[in-house]
């Protein structure tokens, strides 16, 4: 805290030191929000289902501060029982079935302010990533997006065909493969192997997503920490498709002569990867 006479001013981090890095990726915070607590979801067609609904999405929907762990701490608790009832919502096959088009999309939205707007390009002029160990990175508010990762590869299970569940919502996700928090990295791969198996015309188009990304990492302009993610998909998509046949397709070739083999000469890797 003060100046130490022959000492670098600034931060000294030692890499033999076990750390934990926190990171946070929301771009914007809701600083002034204040909850009350809501009384559980009714059955579906009640008259108050609706405007319920509406209320508990309006709570998951606001990005609370985690940096501090003082402030917000009614208002976290609240957000956090209030994303497990939706949960429970999606739970009950026979009520989430019938959620309506306005319904789905305010839950994606919900979704989408929590998980797909987040900042991967975090940056700290007191912190680089190679003085840290990856596995014990950590995203702040990761209490919270647990619930939100749930609900969404429940939502891309139950509704596929969502006008929401699109390949552009799939490049974002291949996009944050690049977030250090490995507990969000592993969470996207689930949805991107759940989109992969049921959007079959569009498969060739996120083989070349994944390929154009694992280039970005062997140019060096991605963060790290997408490679692993990516490998893990890819081995997805080899044995869901090519395990029983002799045929590989040349699309998937192409990936991994240009997007993977080459990361074996990155120098740095390892240090991120195993």
């Amino acid at each position: 805290r003060g100046k130490i006479t022959g000492q670098p001013s600034g931060p000294i981090i030692d890499p033999d030191v076990p750390n934990i890095a926190r990171f946070a990726g929301a771009n914007l915070f809701n600083v002034d929000v204040k909850f009350s607590a809501l009384p559980p979801l009714p059955i579906y067609g009640d008259p108050k289902f609706d405007s319920l609904l509406k209320s508990k999405i309006e709570i998951c929907s606001c990005i609370l501060d985690f940096t501090n762990i003082n402030s917000q701490v009614q208002e976290k608790e609240i957000k956090a029982r209030t994303l497990c009832d939706l949960i429970e919502l999606f739970e009950n096959t026979r009520h989430i079935n019938q959620l309506n088009d306005e319904q789905q999309t305010m839950i994606f939205d919900m979704l989408d302010k929590n998980i797909f707007q987040q900042d991967y390009n975090i940056r700290s002029p007191i912190l680089t990533y190679d003085k840290c160990n990856p596995l014990t990175i950590v995203e702040p508010c990761w209490s919270h997006l647990f619930y939100c990762y749930q609900i969404l590869n429940r939502f891309v299970q139950i509704f596929p065909k969502s006008k929401h569940i699109n390949i552009e919502l799939a490049r974002k996700a291949i996009n944050l493969t690049q977030l250090p928090d490995a507990n969000e990295r592993m969470q996207l791969v689930a949805f991107l192997r759940t989109y992969f198996d049921t959007h079959q015309n569009e498969q060739k188009a996120i083989l070349e997503l994944v390929k154009k990304k694992l280039s970005d990492q062997i140019n060096i302009t991605t963060t790290p920490f997408c490679a692993m993610p990516l490998i893990i998909f890819l081995t997805h998509i080899y044995t869901r498709f090519f395990t029983n046949s002799s045929i590989v397709s040349t699309d998937y070739m192409k990936v991994m002569n240009e997007g993977v083999l080459p990361l074996i000469g990155l120098p740095d890797l390892p240090l991120y990867q195993q």
